[in-house]
């Protein structure tokens, strides 16, 4: 039998107007080939999606119906490829995600190695886990060598003080345990997980944006999420919950019309923009006594996009907002947009009227195998998630942090707790 030359990796995007797969085709040699290469050595040989049920805002509200929906995405993705998938790779917009930064040192004596390294994560994560549940993502921003000049990686490295600067990703546990027992009731684990706007970024954005400095916004159904990027590293996330359905929701609402007929007008009518709209008009079925015979209804287009635009409006402003607390200059980066949302027409001449920026949509990385109909800016995540499968970005590995939410300096009785928080 000739020898196996290529494994597969699953990711799968947990949304809640979609559950979507890609199944990707990774030769098993993929971690001797430059980082900048990778992604074009890999193809997507199965796909799958379905629309979602039992999810609102990124977590499970009812765990039958979602675990039935996830079961079927990723059984029609095995079927396709003629094989089983036993691991995936998830995103998650759940638990109320917060970023969180720290500075810590130690002392070392002469070369820097593992341990000094081990040691100086153990005290930033500890750091975060007496007041936190959960750390999604642990990123070192800088490391600083007997307080000169920051350098990329201390190790091998001779000094007398290390100082790491670090942003940490952290949410409730619970919903996070709840999406993970989804995925092994469908009799497969996590390979691993990043936060949806991690994803969305790593998905959407070019490395020279990543380099320079970009703002990943992805307007989803129920949630908005946002990226920041710099140097090559994720500097901020957060995800609120904003998004596409709010619009469905306002239309269907002010019109009376059904949820499904207020997606279709948003979507094949629907437009940020007024001018030339005021002489258009539009039919609607109207909700009323007779389901099976429902009234119809001529309203002016121009009515619906102030509809439309009322609300897009305070998204925008939302984010912005969001934003501006962080203390981010925004004219500093370069605004990307993504998301199903994104694709609204008029969208992206909306955000550069209201912030005065220039922005781009953009649509995920390309890549090989990619259906057609899964390339556009809805799939920035699932493409995203990939990426982080296969890139590894440079952050504290999980099974450290994992590792240091129960060993750690304290009374013996907060080791216990934090041990049983997460393993049972």
């Amino acid at each position: 039998m000739p020898s196996r030359k290529s494994r597969y990796i699953a990711a799968l995007d947990i949304g809640s107007f979609k559950v979507s797969c890609f199944v990707a085709q990774v030769p098993l040699d993929i971690k001797t080939i430059p980082k900048e290469e990778r992604l074009s050595h890999i193809s997507i040989v199965a796909s799958s999606e379905m629309p979602s049920r039992g999810i609102r805002h990124g977590a499970i509200n009812d765990m039958n119906v979602a675990e039935n929906i996830v079961g079927t995405v990723i059984e029609n993705a095995e079927i396709e490829m003629n094989a089983p998938i036993d691991r995936v790779w998830i995103n998650s917009s759940a638990g109320e995600a917060k970023a969180h930064y720290t500075v810590n040192h130690i002392a070392t004596d002469g070369v820097i190695d593992e341990d000094d390294m081990d040691r100086l994560f153990g005290e930033a994560i500890s750091d975060i886990y007496d007041e936190h549940d959960y750390i999604m993502h642990a990123i070192p921003l800088k490391y600083l060598i007997n307080d000169g000049d920051p350098v990329s990686d201390p190790v091998g490295m001779r000094a007398t003080r290390l100082e790491m600067r670090m942003m940490a990703i952290t949410a409730q546990l619970m919903p996070l345990r709840n999406l993970g027992l989804c995925i092994e009731k469908n009799l497969a684990e996590i390979g691993g997980r990043a936060i949806s706007p991690y994803a969305s970024a790593l998905g959407s954005l070019v490395p020279s944006e990543m380099k320079i400095g970009a703002v990943c916004v992805d307007i989803g159904a129920d949630t908005s999420s946002v990226a920041v990027y710099k140097d090559d590293r994720l500097i901020f996330a957060d995800v609120l919950k904003i998004g596409g359905n709010h619009i469905t929701r306002d239309i269907s609402q002010y019109f009376s019309t059904p949820m499904a007929s207020a997606e279709y007008l948003k979507c094949e009518k629907g437009t940020c923009q007024i001018y030339g709209t005021e002489h258009d008009h539009v039919q609607l079925p109207v909700i009323g006594e007779n389901f099976n015979s429902p009234t119809f209804e001529t309203i002016s287009r121009s009515e619906l996009v102030k509809v439309i635009r009322l609300r897009t409006e305070e998204i925008i402003e939302t984010i912005y907002d969001r934003l501006r607390k962080t203390g981010l200059v925004l004219s500093h980066y370069k605004l990307v947009l993504t998301g199903g949302t994104a694709q609204l027409a008029g969208f992206d001449a909306l955000v550069k009227q209201m912030l005065q920026q220039k922005t781009r949509i953009a649509c995920p990385l390309r890549l090989n195998g990619m259906p057609q109909s899964m390339s556009g800016p809805a799939y920035s995540v699932l493409s995203g998630l990939l990426s982080y499968a296969i890139l590894q970005p440079e952050e504290i590995p999980p099974e450290k942090l994992f590792k240091r939410s129960y060993d750690f300096e304290g009374p013996k009785f907060k080791k216990i707790i934090h041990w049983l928080k997460h393993n049972f």
